[in-house]
């Protein structure tokens, strides 16, 4: 079989000033004619393969990465004796091939064919990780070859749409945690925090639990668990079983290694070994189908009580530490003196081996902080507090909130102020959007800002999209765990 990489071509055509390397200077508007299989430019006729109208793409023709047959010229003006053609392929999203991009192809036995992994990556690129099906238009560049020389011709033609579905993953767009931290429960699982984003952009998911303890003894036991699927939940909501649909685990019964594949076919229980830990942290990797398990001693929260809550640790506000990492962030409405805890609950004759901080424990503490008999001290305010207990830093800085994004009034340049309501502890606006992204921040500044979804805000997450309207919009700050916003449309 003869194979002509089109490359080689275009390394030979730099000995002729026929041909230029810039494929849009000089070109003239290609021919157009998208539903047709064939299209005539110059006397040239070239046409478009059966495969090519549609093209739904396996991990099998991964795989093999055998040719799809794409083009072919099929009819040529007269030509020197001895002279051939071939093609070189653009694509793009839309028909105007806005923002363009090569099609690697090649030259086998007089046709044009593209490989399926680089018609993948391709699509991929444009549209992202979906496994959807997408339209790409192709432009087509013919080559007269003589010899040693290569020129093309100025008016290409064009073809669209054509169809294609890159290979994915399935990912869903919520996983819970099923099994042992609630007691096999399947009307009660926990749901994985996820940033909001597209879950082909962001595949990871987490969770964040306490260890499993025997209720005899207290100690730390053995945690079992399975991993169901929003669509494993969906079915037991409509009285379905759970298990009947969307459930992974591993593929032998209770492996307890910390790092592994997820499998959804005869998905066995996972088990986390019983040890000296107090938290576990699972991450799952949907694009990989992996999973990943911490076992912790560290909080992932503290509480905060003081004066705005009546010094009450079992009922204090909480920051929380999202990484592990001993710095902990979040919301709260403060007034005068207060301290954090690292339970919620203060030292005492019982147990002296809880901690609590006061202004003294830091060795750096923001202006806005004061020292009151060893409280930590502010005016009162919303604020947003954080205290590394690692390098023992702590800062509280206030703030007032606002909507800003292309939905917005004011676009990206300018808030919407928003205004606190001290009865729930919300910050509330009315306002009209357009189709559009949007995100809040604080203080009309990027320094502190909330994204993601509407159900999960996170600290510099990404933007929020709307449909066009009036809206209630109510935030609801507390800290990357447990932050929202509720839409009401008008």
């Amino acid at each position: 079989m003869k194979k002509t990489l089109l490359y080689t071509m275009m390394l030979l055509s730099a000995c002729f000033t026929a041909c230029d390397e810039d494929f849009n200077k000089d070109v003239v508007d290609p021919q157009s004619y998208p539903q047709e299989k064939e299209q005539t430019v110059d006397g040239f006729k070239v046409a478009k393969a059966d495969e090519l109208a549609t093209v739904v793409l396996t991990q099998a023709m991964l795989d093999a990465n055998a040719p799809i047959k794409a083009f072919s010229v099929i009819e040529t003006p007269k030509l020197a004796d001895g002279a051939t053609t071939s093609l070189r392929l653009m694509a793009a999203k839309t028909a105007d091939f806005a923002g363009a991009k090569e099609l690697a192809s090649e030259l086998i036995d007089g046709v044009t064919v593209v490989k399926p992994t680089v018609l993948n990556e391709l699509v991929k690129s444009f549209y992202g990780k979906a496994p959807s099906a997408r339209e790409l238009y192709v432009r087509v560049f013919i080559y007269i070859n003589d010899g040693m020389a290569s020129s093309m011709k100025p008016t290409p033609v064009a073809f669209g749409p054509i169809s294609v579905t890159p290979v994915g993953p399935v990912i869903e767009s919520a996983y819970y945690l099923y099994g042992a931290p609630t007691s096999w429960d399947k009307n009660n699982v926990l749901k994985f925090s996820h940033s909001g984003k597209d879950v082909y952009e962001d595949s990871e998911f987490t969770i964040m639990i306490p260890a499993v303890k025997d209720a005899t003894t207290g100690e730390v036991a053995d945690c079992w668990f399975k991993i169901a699927s929003q669509s494993s939940v969906d079915a037991q909501t409509g009285g379905g079983d759970l298990e009947s649909v969307g459930i992974l685990g591993s593929a032998k019964d209770g492996d307890d290694a910390l790092e592994g594949s997820l499998v959804s076919e005869g998905a066995k229980a996972m088990k986390i070994a019983k040890g000296d830990y107090q938290y576990i942290r699972i991450t799952l990797n949907m694009m990989e189908y992996t999973y990943k398990i911490e076992k912790l001693n560290v909080s992932p929260y503290i509480w905060v009580p003081g004066n705005h809550q009546g010094w009450n640790p079992a009922t204090a506000p909480q920051l929380y530490t999202p990484l592990m990492d001993m710095v902990y962030s979040g919301f709260i409405q403060l007034n005068g003196g207060f301290k954090l805890t690292a339970q919620p609950a203060w030292p005492s004759g019982d147990h002296p081996e809880y901690k609590d901080y006061g202004y003294g424990s830091f060795t750096t503490v923001s202006p806005s902080v004061t020292n009151d008999g060893g409280n930590l001290n502010v005016v009162e305010g919303f604020y947003y507090v954080k205290a590394d207990l690692t390098k023992k830093e702590f800062s509280a800085t206030k703030t007032t909130w606002g909507v800003i994004g292309s939905a917005t009034p004011g676009g990206w340049d300018t808030d919407t102020d928003m205004a606190y309501n001290a009865a729930d502890n919300t910050w509330r606006v009315t306002m009209t959007f357009t189709d559009g992204d949007f995100k809040f921040r604080a203080n009309d500044g990027w320094d502190i800002n909330m994204g993601g979804s509407a159900g999960k805000l996170t600290f510099n997450a990404g933007n929020l999209s709307i449909t066009a309207g009036t809206y209630d919009v109510i935030l609801h700050l507390g800290n990357d765990a447990n932050s929202s916003c509720e839409l009401i449309k008008k």
